[in-house]
Order: structure tokens, then sequence, then C-alpha cells
């Protein structure tokens, strides 16, 4: 009997067991498979309030209908920070809307979006604030209110497809006025010892570089001051112009004093017009040079392309044929693998070839270069024109062409790239006629150029050489200035183009993985005139080992070929032959070893540097340095040096100290040897006029960002070179790239407790040169927690009641247990309870920080709500 009783427990037991376990499991899939959490308000028994309303608790996401600044991200990568408008949907819940051409500006093509029956109601449909998980098909709204996020779920296929870090233009911002000027200031000064010739000195320099913008319009200036011991100061202004964006045509416009590029022809420094490619407006895919990828697909294929055993490229393809033509600039690592693997397992393989020089287009590429001006620094104010035009034909040609004129100068430029298995190699031809004060002369010049890296061993080549004609090839650089001194002194100064005969520039690279890199570079030089050929020949072998420890071992060898001939001497002027002398040459070759060691593993920890050098013109030195920062941002930076010679014996000790502060960068030095003492000072940074005042903060670029944060004073800007918000609330991003998204954002870390940023992150996409304000909105006021009490007999507060302000504003809502967090900039004030529609459905409470700490990072009080 007893053995039946257990038999029968053990059985139910079991069996309940089981039953108990299926619940579990049940229970825990019906929650893996939903995020809905219910508040039930049958909970809160013996409130007799009207509390109906708790229910919007009972969806993370519900969110009351109004306007809230909010991230927007589409597809989970951001796009930006805007105000966006939530509107009660068909179902009753509040959802995102936007207006037509927002989600146009957004990348959604305009067939998706659905609604627009005729043309007569398009124009009005367009004006309506549109929901996209109503007239988009399969879009959805994710909002994250707690973190203020926004993520637009847009199907692919109803996205338009964009080259990689495309910005539509649009989105592009110009910015404000404001006047700025960098300044670069240094003061020197040095002391000599027992030196009955050298005296005690005193330099002054300081670079200023200054604009204000008119929209797309951008005033520059460039100037310098310099002021040395016993000798007049001298301020000098080295170039003023105004420059715009032309994005139509990708191109920047300048007007005023600049300088031609220099890529085909001499260099000039102008007066005048210019319109020029700016690379900078193109998405990083389309910069540089790669091949198109042509192919052929049989299904809905993934092509993934490989380069030196690396994945650079991976996309879908539908059935047939397909292009890829947004691949970033990788020429260095070689040719390109491409597998096109079909929907069936199957897979294909093919190489494109991949190699360029400078001069390489991508197929359908043009860049342009045009400039109408009167030449500076050399000759007298001649005018002349330049143009240069390059055209990528297909993924193996690239056609060059130009010419430059000017009176009684012609030049003109034809040539281009070839790429194939076998390397990229580019050959230009430029031919001159030019009419000299006793003569009329014509020649060519041919330039070859090669690029090539080997993948089997790692190996990178680049060679190129220029070939001048016998006689007659002129720059236009060298007969405006041969014209100009024949004008004044009658002399018959002669150019080292007119001279040169070849030059021959060879640079190999060649890596061993783990085990360092060899660098190999030769340069010849030849002359048709008696100068000897100058040669420079440099090698150099580089290690850095897993410890941090880095090894680099060079030698050069370089010579200056002798002039025999008195006619040919390299003169006072520069890039010139005076007849007046001759010259010996010279030759030296130096030696060179360093190694540096880290002292320490940590992010501040210094290093050790030493290297030993030998010349056998100037003997050998040795010099040993320890640097490194300080500071958990590295805000500072040191530097101690010790350095001797076995020729002279001479010991000198040099130290640097520089500090990024939120103004700008300070530095100070000190040298000491047996002959002399040095000391400077320096300060370099950026000085801001604006709308709200004068702004200091680091040395800017060309394209900035002022932040305008009130009542942020103290939180610093990430990534912002030691920047940070000042006591007026204004700090400098020194630095933005252009056509690009830039993500600002602040750390608050440093700000009073009285302050909260509603947003941390800004996302904007500049022109180049454009000056940037960027709101962050805060909030100020003391962080109060209220406990609040009821009168005897009365229920307590309901949780999700509203809080209200004297001025009738929504300050907060009432937390469990009757708590109340608000932040507000008054010292007293009398709340507003509300949790109904009835009189009887609200109470008042009054506070006051009278006696209170206001610095501390919670005030917490009680209070009676009546």
């Amino acid at each position: 009997m007893y053995s039946v009783f257990w038999y029968t427990l053990v059985r139910l037991s079991f069996i309940s067991l089981c039953l108990f376990a299926l619940c579990i499991s049940l229970s825990a899939q019906v929650l893996a498979d939903t995020d809905d959490y219910l508040f039930d308000n049958s909970l809160l028994r013996g409130n007799r309030y009207n509390i109906g309303s708790i229910n919007q608790f009972n969806d993370a996401d519900n969110i009351e209908p109004g306007t809230y600044q909010i991230d927007l991200f589409i597809n989970n990568a951001f796009l930006e920070q805007l105000d966006v408008k939530f509107v009660k949907s068909k179902q009753g819940k509040a959802l995102p809307c936007f207006s037509y051409d927002n989600l146009i500006r957004f990348g959604i093509k305009p067939e998706s979006i659905t609604g627009i029956d005729s043309a007569a109601s398009s124009e009005e449909y367009k004006k309506q604030c549109l929901i996209p998980d109503e007239v988009i098909t399969g879009a959805k709204s994710e909002t994250e209110f707690s973190k203020l996020k926004l993520d637009l779920v847009i199907p692919q296929a109803l996205m338009n497809v964009f080259p990689k870090g495309y910005v539509p233009p649009e989105q592009l911002n110009a910015g404000e006025t404001m006047f700025f000027v960098n300044y670069m200031a240094n003061q020197y000064h040095v002391s000599y010892k027992n030196s009955a010739t050298n005296k005690n000195m005193d330099s002054t320099y300081i670079n200023l570089n200054s604009g204000f913008n008119l929209g797309l319009w951008r005033y520059r200036q460039q100037s310098f001051y310099t002021k040395q011991s016993r000798s007049e100061d001298n301020f000098v202004t080295t170039s003023r112009y105004v420059q715009r964006a032309i994005t139509p045509i990708n191109g920047e416009l300048l007007m005023g004093e600049g300088y031609t590029t220099g890529d085909y022809f001499s260099g000039m420094a102008f007066r005048g017009v210019s319109l020029k490619s700016d690379e900078r407006m193109l998405p990083d895919s389309q910069q540089g040079y790669a091949p198109t990828i042509y192919g052929i697909a049989r299904t809905n294929a993934k092509v993934t392309v490989t380069q030196g055993g690396n994945i650079i490229y991976e996309t879908t393809v539908p059935p047939g044929p397909f292009s890829i033509n947004d691949l970033y600039n990788t020429n260095y690592a070689g040719d390109l693998n491409v597998s096109v693997q079909e929907a069936d397992g199957t897979v294909s393989t093919f190489v494109v070839p991949y190699s360029s020089v400078p001069d390489s287009l991508r197929a359908g590429a043009h860049r342009y270069s045009i400039t109408l001006g009167k030449s500076r620094y050399v000759g007298d104010h001649d005018p002349f024109t330049e143009v240069v035009y390059r055209h990528g034909l297909t993924n193996s040609i690239t056609l060059n062409s130009g010419f430059q004129v000017a009176k009684s100068y012609q030049s003109f430029l034809l040539g281009g790239v070839y790429t194939s298995w076998f390397g990229a190699l580019g050959l230009d031809m430029t031919f001159s006629n030019a009419s000299l004060p006793q003569s009329s002369e014509s020649g060519r010049k041919i330039r070859l150029s090669y690029n090539k890296t080997f993948i089997p061993t790692n190996t990178s080549l680049t060679a190129s050489s220029n070939f001048y004609s016998r006689s007659g090839y002129r720059e236009l650089s060298d007969v405006l200035d041969i014209r100009e001194s024949f004008k004044q002194n009658s002399d018959n100064w002669r150019s080292t183009s007119s001279e040169q005969r070849s030059r021959y520039d060879l640079s190999i690279n060649q890596s061993f993985g783990k085990f360092g890199t060899l660098y190999f570079s030769g340069s010849i030089k030849n002359y048709y005139s008696s100068h000897k050929p100058d040669k420079q020949l440099q090698v150099s072998y580089t290690k850095v080992f897993s410890n941090g420890v880095s090894l680099n071992i060079a030698v050069n060898r370089s010579r200056m070929g002798a002039v025999t001939d008195n006619n040919d001497y390299l003169g006072n002027m520069p890039g010139y032959y005076n007849p007046a002398a001759g010259s010996s040459g010279t030759k030296e070759t130096t030696t060179l070893f360093s190694l540096s060691i880290p002292l320490g593993k940590e992010i501040n920890s210094p290093t050790f540097s030493n290297s030993v050098s030998h010349s056998d013109v100037s003997g050998t030195s040795y010099q040993s340095t320890v640097s490194g920062t300080v500071g958990e941002k590295q805000n500072l930076n040191y530097s101690l040096n010790y350095s001797t010679d076995s020729k002279d014996h001479t010991n000198t000790w040099n130290g640097t100290v520089q500090s990024r502060l939120p103004v700008g960068t300070l530095g100070i030095s000190a040298g000491k040897s047996r002959t002399y003492s040095q000391n400077s000072v320096s300060m370099q940074g950026t000085v801001v006029l604006h709308r709200g005042g004068i702004t200091l903060g680091p040395y800017a670029g060309d394209t900035f960002a002022l932040i305008d944060a009130d009542g942020a004073s103290g939180a610093s800007i990430m990534g912002g070179q030691g920047a940070s918000i000042d006591r007026f609330g204004y700090a400098l991003i020194p630095s933005l790239t252009p056509y690009r998204y830039n993500n600002i954002a602040l750390n608050p870390e440093g700000m009073s407790t009285n302050v909260e940023l509603q947003s941390g992150q800004y996302r904007l996409a500049p022109y180049a040169g454009a000056n940037v304000k960027i709101k962050f909105r805060t909030i100020k006021g003391y962080p109060i927690l209220i406990s609040a009490i009821r009168p005897e007999g009365a229920d307590i507060l309901p949780m999700g009641a509203d809080v209200y302000n004297e001025d009738n504003e929504s300050v907060g809502m009432v937390g469990q247990g009757g708590q109340i967090y608000i932040r507000s900039d008054r010292e007293e004030d009398r709340l507003t309870v509300i949790w109904g529609n009835t009189p009887e459905e609200q109470c008042h409470l009054a506070y006051n920080l009278k006696g209170q700490d206001l610095d501390q990072p919670l005030i917490m009080l009680k209070a009676t709500c009546d």
C-alpha cells in the first residue's frame, strides 16, 4: 500500500513538473515574441482620480502629437538632426510626418510615394505633411523617444542608390557671415657668447590669414609682419581674393591673386580670374582613379571585389549586365579580383588590372583648369592665359590637353595615360615657342611616367623621366624673367630649363610584411652645357616591432655637378645662370641610424629616441630626445633634446613645451650651447567676430564652425583640439571636412549642474570655406526633486500627472510615490499639478530655494500640494 502511494505521488509530481516547465517555456516564448508592456490601472487600488491617461505608458513608442527636435536615421544610418512633427495616424497613434520635398531629400524615389492621383492635386498633395508609414509601401517608423531617435525603415528598392559618400547639393551648408583672423606669432631671441661679430638678435614674426563670407562668396587675405634687430619692420600682403563654389560643374571660381596648379606648365602667381575643378565636391568613391568593373550575372548574384587578399567591395546585382563604378582609390594594393556568386551556388571569377599614375581618371570623369590674369613675382605683370583639360575616355585611356599663351609666347600640351596588365604608362608632350630679346626659339619637352604594383612580391614601382630638346624649350616664367632682366640690365640670363637635357626619377617601395619596409629612390639631371649631371640616391629601411620600438636606417648620396664653363654658373638670381663665375660642384654621403623606444604602455608614456648620423663633409652627430604628452586629453606636449658632434664637439640642449588651450596654442622653447643661448615664445589661434560677440579658439582651417550653446560653459568639443565652450556660450571647431558629413558632439563634462543639453550631437555638410554656426539647445535651471505631500484625507498624487509652472509651461511629470522632478531657473515658483479635466483633479504647491546649496547636483525638497 505504501509503495503504491509513493509511486502515485512521484508520478503526479513528475507530471506537474512537466506541465510547469511547459508553461514556463510557453510564457518565455510569448514574452520573446512581443515587446508590449501593460500597466494595469486596477493596481492603483483606492484611487478615485481619473487615471485613464496612464495607458499612454503601455506603449514604449507612444508619443504625444507635437514637434520635437530629434535625430533622424534612415535604415539605421544617421542622417541629420531636425525638428520633426508627430501627428495622429489613421490608427490613432502619433507618427512622424514630413513634406514631400523632405522625403525626396532623404533619398526616397518619387515613384515610391503613393497618393498623388492626378496632376491637378499633386501640388496640393506635396504641401501636406506625409506619414511615411502610410504613403510608402513597406515603410515603418521606429521611435526611441527616450533617446530622441527616429529610424525610418525603408525598403532598399524604394531608395535612390548614390555613390558612397554622396552628399546631396541641397544639404550643403553655406554658413553665416563672420569675420575671422587666423594668426601665428613668434618672438625669437638669441644671445651669443664671446663673439666679436655676432650680436644679440631679436626677431618678431606674425602671419595673418583673414577673411569673411557673404553667402557662397568668401573673401580671403594673407599677410605677414616681420621685425628684426637693427632693421625696419615690414608688413606684406601676399594675396587677396574672392572665391566661391559652383556645384553644378564641380568647380571653384577665384577672382584676385592666386596661383596656377603647376601640374603641366610652370606654376605661376597671378592676379586675375581662375575656374578649376574641385575634386572635393565628388564623393570619396568618385575621387582619384579606379576602374569600372563590367560583368554579367545570370541570377540575383553576389559580387565580391578583393584586392591584395582584402575584400574592398561587395554588393548584390540583378540578372543581366552590371557595372560597378564607385570603388575607392586603392591603387597601392594592385589588381582587382572579382567574384560573381550566383544564387544556385556557381561562382565565376575574373581579374581587372589596376594601376595608375597621378594623371589617371575614371571612365567618363573630367578635370579642368582655366586661368586668365597677369603674372606676379615674375616678369612685369604680363597678361597670360592657361587652360588644362583632362578626360577619362575608358578604364584604360585618359587624355590630357592644354595650352599656355602670353605675348609672343605659346605652349601646347597633348598626352595621356594608358593602363593595362603591365601597369600605367603616361606620356605628355609640351611644345613651346617664345620670342626673347635677341632671338626666337622653339622646343619641346617629353614626359614619361610609369607605375605598377607587383602583388606576388608586394613591390611598388614608380618611374618618370623628362626629355628636353637640344635648345629652344622655354617655360613661361623663365621667358618673362629673361625679358624683364634684359629690359632692366641688358643681361643675357639663361634659364635652367633651357640648359636641362633630361631628368630621371625612380622610386621602389618593397614591403616585407612584419619584417619591415625597404625604400629606394634615385634622381639624375643631365644638362646640355658643361654643367655636370646632378645625382641623388637614397636607400632606407624601417621596421616597427610589436612592442612599439621602431628602427630606421637610411643612406643618402648626392652629387651636384661641377661647372667648368663660367657662362653656366648658377648666379644670384634664383633659377638662372650668371655668366660671371664658375662652380666646382659638391658631393656628400650621409648615413642615418635611429631607434625609438616607448617608455611604458600607457597612452601618455614618453618616447626615448636616439639617432646617429655621419656625413663625409660635416662629420658625425649624435642626438637623444625624450618626448611625450601630459594630461588625459593630451593637451600638453613636451620634448627635451641633447645633441653633440665629432667635428666641433659642441654640446647643445634644446627643450620645447606646447600647450593646447581653449583659446589657442601656446609654445615655449629654449636652447643652450657654449656659444649661444636661445629662447622663443609662440602663439597661434583664431579670433572670430560674429553676431554674438568675439570668440577665441584654436588655429582654424578655411572651413570651421562656431558652436552656440547658451549656458553650457565648460563643455568640451569632441575632437576640437582642446576647444571648449567659453563663459559666453561659444566655442570654435577649428576644422570641418568640406562636402562631407561632419558629426559634431559636445562632452557635457565640466558643465554646470544647472544646465542640461537637450541634444549633444549635430550633423552637417559644409561648402569649402564655409563658416557655420551650430546651435545646441540647452535647458538652464536648478535640478529640483520635490516630494509632494497631500493634505490629510487626500490621496497621493497619481503617477503621470502633468506639472506646470506659473506661466502655464509644462515643466515635468509626477513620478512614483508623488515625486516631482523639474529643472527651473526660478528660485521660487508656484506649480500646478493636473491629472484630469475638473478643478477637483488638480492641486497647487509652492517651493522656495532660499537657504539651499544651489550648486549641488540635485536639490531635494518637500512641499504640500493642496
